[in-house]
């Protein structure tokens, strides 16, 4: 039959091919339709729109547009032609082009004049030409206004020109469509360039309560407290995401009662490891000055225990975790960020029902090595510890990102991965909730967390095979180069230094956990930037040389306590602050480090 159809007819089949393959992604079987058809009919319009999507899709712009052009060539009223013509050249930043594209397209295309609109008012945001942006998102609403979109659009355009309210109020007609937290994010900032404070946070913590891991607004909170001189609430918010409770009663529907002990006798605990004192060991620096970051001698970690909870919820996510009973009260020290959050938004879904006993992990900054391994792997070793095994339970609630470190040591934990929920879910509510208790920042590291992380780690049949294959290396440096912040700009000659004494450079992303325990283990001195990295100190035998380079204004002490647990003998500098340095911006401040004080902190620790 095929052999009979005339040459147009076949030219259609292979455009309908070439349809169906562009969109399964088949890119090259779709050129070659492509030009089967092209050799067939070579004037075929919309053959040449087809090729043109597909260079877009292989992101080869240019040529995108010389075949675009030609389907416009040879069919002038090819609005999809001048439509994806319109998109390249907003992708390019090519802003006259584009708008002269949707200009045409208001005129020839009228059944789609609100994108139209729309794209054309983006077109004149690129060229910062304000009104006619306005302009264009006005005549998209006419045509259309129920698209949160083209409101939150017109309010960018209405702030440039400094029509703060009728921005604020295009923001709220959008959030009328659909709350979003940029767009009140957006409200807070005009809020804030007029100093009006207090309206700001209250519209910040409301775009907190529809996300409430939307870390910006933390951001935007912690700057307002920095400028009002609150430099201890700042730090809360922007390093910890943790807004004071005296902040939240002020500016939000937070009633007063609304906390719980876990001691209170409705929940049952059982007692795992008693509270320990640990004597902290005198860190060691050539800048006797900054001693008064470390001036505790001694420190107590509370109780380990497992509790019990009847009828209650919790939420995890990775800026805060709440555990809630029946009665709307938040079980302060099972909880961790700004669980308040949880309490008085009313834009969250209705947790999920869970049958059965639930175990419950969740906390916030889990996405972090760190944190990971001392706050879920730990505890799940609490709860064995506890006599509850994970057979025993009928779901586990983990704050998981899926991360390769995630798996494997879930993995060596022998978890039954058809017990962990689904890391998409937030918030649930179950019969009984099972919760290792949750140390107090900056409590993280104790002497229990400790031995259990060895003993899981260090007694593994993994361990053992890939310690015996590995060259040891006795001085290592741990790069931060692929973090996306706090980074040692002049990190190349600190290497370049630090070789020549040989040392070692490791990269550890991307390393099993098995991996980095084994240099750890075998290592005599590590130097290091403060990161997460410094976890697997944990690992180091008793002894071992450590010195941590702090960024200047962010110094946190949790591998001094580490180091103290595991008796290895700490050393640290502190890098020089830049002067534009803000004291609430030191946690994500890149730095230089004075190679000279390198030098003098390896003398202090008998290096030479």
């Amino acid at each position: 039959m095929s052999l009979s159809m005339n040459t147009p007819n076949r030219a259609v089949i292979y455009h309908n091919q070439a349809i169906e393959n562009l969109k399964e992604g088949k890119l090259e079987e779709a050129i070659a339709c492509c030009n089967f058809a092209l050799e067939m009919q070579p004037g075929y319009a919309e053959i040449y729109m087809i090729l043109g999507k597909i260079y877009i899709k292989k992101q080869l712009y240019n040529d995108a547009i010389i075949i675009l052009k030609t389907a416009i060539r040879l069919s002038p009223n090819l609005t999809e032609a001048y439509y994806n013509l319109g998109q390249v050249f907003l992708t390019l930043n090519d802003w006259k082009n584009a708008v002269n594209i949707f200009e045409k397209l208001t005129i020839i295309d009228t059944a789609n004049n609100a994108w139209n609109y729309y794209l054309l008012g983006d077109a004149f945001m690129g060229l910062h030409k304000w009104e006619p942006a306005a302009n264009s998102y006005k005549k998209a609403i006419l045509l259309n206004n129920h698209n949160d979109w083209f409101y939150q659009k017109l309010g960018d355009s209405l702030r440039q020109l400094n029509r703060l309210s009728e921005a604020i109020n295009a923001y709220q007609k959008a959030i009328e469509i659909k709350p979003c937290p940029w767009y009140y994010e957006r409200i807070g900032n005009i809020l804030s360039s007029q100093h009006k404070w207090d309206e700001a946070i209250s519209i910040f913590i409301k775009s907190l309560e529809i996300d409430p891991d939307y870390y910006q607004a933390y951001d935007k909170i912690g700057i307002i407290f920095e400028k009002l001189g609150k430099i201890n609430f700042s730090k809360l918010c922007r390093m910890g995401y943790k807004i004071p409770p005296s902040v939240m009663f002020k500016y939000s529907k937070l009633q007063r009662n609304y906390t719980i002990s876990v001691d209170d006798n409705r929940f049952k605990k059982k007692l795992v490891y008693s509270s320990q004192v640990v004597n902290l060991l005198q860190p060691k620096t050539t800048d006797n000055e900054s001693l008064s970051y470390f001036v505790n001698k001694k420190v107590k970690f509370p109780d380990a225990f497992v509790a019990q909870v009847q009828n209650s919820t919790a939420w995890g996510s990775s800026c805060t975790s709440a555990i809630i009973t029946e009665d709307q009260k938040i079980i302060n020290d099972l909880s961790t960020g700004t669980p308040e959050i949880i309490l008085t938004s009313n834009y969250l879904p209705k947790p999920i029902k869970v049958s059965g006993r639930i175990a419950i992990l969740s906390v916030q900054y889990t996405y972090n090595y760190f944190h990971w391994m001392f706050e879920i792997v730990a505890r799940l070793m609490l709860l064995l510890e506890a006599g509850i095994t994970f057979d025993n339970l009928d779901g586990i609630f983990i704050s998981g990102h899926g991360k390769k470190y995630e798996q494997e040591t879930l993995e060596l934990l022998k978890i039954p991965m058809d017990r962990v929920i689904d890391n998409s879910i937030n918030y649930i509510k179950a019969d009984c909730l099972i919760v290792p208790s949750v140390s107090p920042r900056p409590l993280i590291t104790n002497g229990w967390s400790c031995k259990m992380l060895k003993n899981l780690i260090l007694n593994s049949q993994k361990f053992e095979a890939f310690s015996q294959s590995i060259q040891p290396i006795s001085h290592i440096y741990i790069t931060r180069n692929k973090s996306q912040y706090r980074k040692i700009l002049n990190e190349a000659k600190l290497i370049c230094f630090l070789e020549k004494f040989g040392f070692k450079v490791l990269t550890l992303e991307g390393m099993s956990v098995i991996e980095q325990a084994a240099y750890f283990t075998k290592a005599e001195m590590v130097i290091s930037p403060h990161g997460a990295s410094l976890t697997n100190l944990v690992f180091c035998l008793p002894g071992t040389k450590v010195i941590e380079i702090f960024a200047p204004g962010s110094i946190i002490d949790y591998y001094w306590k580490l180091s103290s647990i595991c008796h290895l003998d700490y050393y640290y500098l502190i890098a020089k602050a830049p002067e534009d340095l803000t004291p609430t911006a030191a946690h994500v401040q890149n730095f230089n480090v004075n190679l000279d004080s390198v030098l003098q902190t390896l003398k202090l620790a008998g290096f030479f």
